[in-house]
């Protein structure tokens, strides 16, 4: 009966195919599914391809001739079940048989018989629903004991009495006030020779480090830089972007002191014994 109902199902698609005039190619075309497959399943003959693929294929041989995907997948499903196949005529011609039940006002599901109803209920319930009508009409327009009166008030009221709220809420959510410094010199370091280079920062922070060719450092300070540089011939100083104007020299120390008015040297401390 399986395989009965399965060939069923396959000559069924294979006509709606035939119906719109579309060929396996141009379904292949489309789907990219080889064709020995979309044979296959025209042929009823499911078993030469994993079930994953099955309904796969079948939803993609549906869409690309213009049936429902998933009312097709249900039919097959049905059909695997060896449930009877039902062509899509009589499908059509069974729904048309239970709009004329419906029509006629018979009911499968009904379990009351139409002979229960009685012609006196007539009367009882079109006086029921006159009744209700008139209880919502009077209910609606004339009892106007309960009726809400809504008073706005003055705007300005409004403010006044609110006002104490708005400040201490304004004050809960204002962000503390956090002193940031800000940088107002921006110091560029420039190699072109290998350098020792010794930087303290507003006389707070050091930093020391070695610069080789080609290489920069960059820093920040409020007031000023102390710079001690090693191989002072392979450096060069910018301030907010503009070339200091710094005198070094190969393989000899330099102790310079860069603000906002520029750069200032520092005389090295002799030692003792030294003149």
């Amino acid at each position: 009966m399986e395989s009965y109902n399965l060939k069923k199902f396959a000559e069924e698609l294979k006509k709606q195919r035939v119906k719109r005039k579309i060929t396996l190619l141009q379904i292949k075309n489309r789907t990219r599914i080889d064709a020995q497959y979309l044979q296959a399943i025209e042929d009823g003959n499911f078993e030469v391809m994993p079930e994953v693929y099955v309904r796969a294929f079948i939803r993609e041989y549906a869409e690309s001739i213009g049936l429902d995907p998933a009312e097709t997948l249900t039919k097959y499903e049905s059909a695997k079940e060896g449930k009877a196949f039902k062509k899509e005529e009589e499908v059509k011609k069974s729904e048309k048989e239970e709009l004329k039940f419906e029509d006629a006002g018979i009911s499968e599901t009904t379990s009351v018989p139409r002979k229960a109803f009685k012609p006196w209920m007539v009367p009882a319930l079109t006086g029921g629903i006159v009744i209700m009508l008139v209880l919502i009409v009077y209910f609606a327009f004339f009892n106007s004991k309960d009726e809400i009166v809504v008073v706005e008030k003055p705007y300005e009221e409004i403010v006044k009495e609110n006002k104490s709220r708005f400040e201490l809420n304004a004050k809960e959510s204002a962000p503390p006030k956090v002193e940031t410094k800000i940088d107002s010199l921006n110091l560029k370091i420039v190699a072109s020779d290998t350098s020792w280079i010794k930087v303290t920062l507003d006389g707070d922070s050091t930093k020391d480090f070695i610069l080789y060719p080609g290489r920069s450092k960059r820093m920040k300070a409020m007031k000023f830089f102390d710079v001690i540089t090693g191989n002072s011939g392979g450096v060069k100083f910018l301030l907010n972007g503009d070339t200091l104007d710094f005198k070094g020299a190969k393989g000899r120390v330099r102790h310079v002191v860069i603000n906002k008015s520029g750069i200032k040297y520092v005389k090295r401390k002799k030692k003792n014994g030294q003149g």
